[in-house]
């Protein structure tokens, strides 16, 4: 098992070629780091994060847990450029198959995580901190975060059991344009009501609201 720090925290190597290298943080993110990020006490617990609300109980596209760590998370503890997206996320969970492929030295931690895995309507898998895979409600329980994220290779150092040291592309000298699209994302942040979450609730309630009319219109 290879390990490299990262940001101050120690990450796994999961897989890695010449462009990119998939990382998964050895142990849960930290209670102090999920208070940080989640805010409100409505999503998380005892250093634990609620995966979903009651309305929307298993969706990981509207997951507080993605919200918070593709926002927050990605903004104030990682650094966008030097991150590769995964399909629309910079950072996520482990899923079923993929903690299923692991060594049990990998998948065990100190504490339960969540997956980005479905069960059913109401349930998603977790990992137990001895690596077994079971399911359990989504709003009801709190279980611990371990993200995955993928670096781009020529990140890292060429010691990749050691420190590795992000290899600046800016400085004073960093693209100015995308310099002023980083400042409006930030200050969109800055300015976002009060939870995050709460707003990308609501902006799907009005998608679903809107399709209902569709289907609505097109049945009449």
């Amino acid at each position: 098992m290879k390990t490299i720090n990262y940001k101050n925290m120690e990450w796994i190597i999961l897989e890695q070629n010449k462009d990119c290298t998939k990382l998964l943080l050895k142990d849960v993110l930290s209670a102090e780091i999920i208070k940080d990020i989640c805010e409100d006490e409505s999503y998380y617990e005892n250093g634990m994060a609620h995966r979903n609300n009651l309305k929307y109980p298993y969706d990981w596209k509207i997951s507080n847990i993605r919200i918070v760590l593709n926002t927050r998370f990605l903004d104030n503890y990682l650094d966008k450029n030097d991150l590769e997206k995964m399909d629309d996320d910079y950072v996520r969970l482990l899923t079923k198959d993929e903690v299923e492929d692991l060594d049990d030295e990998i998948k065990e931690c100190d504490d339960w995580y969540w997956t980005m895995s479905r069960y059913d309507s109401s349930n998603v898998w977790y990992v137990s901190s001895s690596g077994s895979l079971s399911n359990g409600n989504v709003y009801d329980f709190d279980y611990g975060v371990r993200p995955v994220i993928t670096i781009l290779t020529s990140k890292i150092s060429s010691d990749t059991t050691g420190d590795m040291t992000s290899k600046t592309t800016g400085g004073e000298e960093f693209n100015e344009e995308s310099n002023k699209i980083e400042q409006i994302d930030m200050k969109y942040y800055q300015d976002e009501p009060a939870n995050i979450c709460d707003l990308a609730h609501k902006i799907f309630e009005i998608i679903d609201e809107v399709n209902k009319l569709k289907e609505k219109n097109e049945g009449e």
